[in-house]
């Protein structure tokens, strides 16, 4: 018999399989964050591309027209509701290497002074030569993965600046608490010298801090959305409106920002799953709502709330819970938002774009978005 002595192969007792695993449960642990940061800095460096492309075509518009591209109208009628002509994406398509669709939008919407047909078309939505909804180059930010496949949206928006914002959609007038947080930082009384309608583009409300008041910001009460219809016709004057555009299409020049450009907020985030249904307008059918009709909020999002004002619910067309935190009230919607911790990215007026933190001092945020309210700003964001 062999005296060799057999060795016997010993495994793994469960002690030591339950380490191991806790071992490896821990490493992913610490890896995870890691690899979260790494995914999130490459979001936001995409993010910031997107911006950094939307803003120098704004320019290269400028280049061309002496104007900031217009947020939107509808020429020669001079008035928002009439032929829509599309918003200031529309305008910007040559100048985002997007001649081809830029040809077919107008193929299918007319010359720009054809007011007998717009972007609507017959409102059916089934129209052949239709070339919507497309996908927009540089329209969504890598961060935001609500809705990725639908081409209506985009996560990027002009600013109206500090801007009485007063009609709320589904919530009626009420603002609930933040109508005295309106008020107070886009400087006006909501009805004071009202006659009739307080809402309304043609009403300019008094001053909540008057000229002379150490809390005066610069500029007084301003019309909703800019003053549109009335206040505010295309390609018309721009004194109403605080910041860079409107879904009129005022005419806003470089040599109006006298702020200066590197102090001023062109474009910055927005989120659709938080907008109410303005994030594409409102018509009968929805689905033919998008980037691309100056009826929705990519010309429409003001500062006063600040950076990711909090929205609790999601239904975009009825009014449930606080109206103050309400998706369906298009007043608070209206708010520059992002996915990114902490803030939200901005391209401002110099072509630089900027992430701002939502933390920032909310007299700060509105003089960025003030192009001439002729404050200096001390900025430790």
């Amino acid at each position: 018999m062999s005296s060799a002595v057999r060795r016997r192969i010993r495994g793994f007792t469960l002690i030591e399989l339950l380490v191991v695993i806790a071992i490896i449960a821990i490493l992913i642990g610490l890896l995870l964050p890691a690899v979260q940061k790494v995914r999130e800095a490459a979001a936001r460096m995409s993010c910031s591309n997107n911006l950094k492309q939307l803003v120098l075509a704004i320019h290269n518009y400028e280049g061309s027209f002496q104007k900031v591209v217009p947020g939107g109208g509808a020429p020669p009628t001079s008035n928002v509701w009439g032929a829509d002509k599309g918003s200031w994406y529309i305008h910007a398509l040559p100048y985002m290497e997007q001649t081809g669709l830029g040809r077919a939008v107008e193929a299918y919407g007319g010359p720009f002074n054809d007011d007998t047909r717009g972007l609507f078309g017959d409102w059916s939505g089934t129209e052949p030569n239709r070339p919507f909804p497309a996908k927009l180059p540089y329209g969504r930010c890598p961060s935001d993965g609500y809705e990725t496949t639908n081409y209506n949206l985009v996560n990027y928006a002009g600013s109206l600046g500090p801007q009485c914002m007063w009609w709320s959609g589904a919530c009626g007038h009420d603002m609930g608490a933040a109508m005295a947080i309106i008020e107070q930082r886009c400087n006006g009384r909501r009805g004071v010298g009202s006659i009739g309608c307080p809402e309304c583009g043609n009403y300019i409300p008094g001053d909540y801090y008057p000229p002379g008041d150490p809390n005066y910001p610069g500029y007084g009460g301003s019309p909703d959305n800019g003053g549109d219809p009335n206040l505010g016709g295309f390609d018309g004057s721009a004194n109403h409106l605080r910041g860079i555009m409107n879904r009129q299409g005022v005419r806003v020049t470089f040599a109006s920002v006298t702020d200066g450009l590197s102090n001023t907020i062109f474009l910055g985030e927005m989120l659709p799953e938080f907008m109410s249904r303005q994030v594409q307008g409102w018509v009968p059918f929805r689905d033919q709502m998008g980037w691309w009709n100056s009826d929705n909020t990519t010309a429409r999002v003001s500062t006063i709330l600040g950076i990711n004002y909090r929205i609790d619910t999601k239904d975009p067309d009825n009014c449930t819970g606080d109206p103050a935190r309400a998706r369906a009230n298009a007043a608070i919607t209206a708010s520059f938002r992002s996915r990114h911790t902490g803030g939200a990215m901005f391209a401002f007026g110099d072509g630089t774009v900027r992430f701002l933190r939502d933390g920032i001092d909310p007299v700060v945020f509105n003089r960025y978005g003030c192009r001439n309210d002729g404050k200096v700003i001390s900025d430790t964001n």
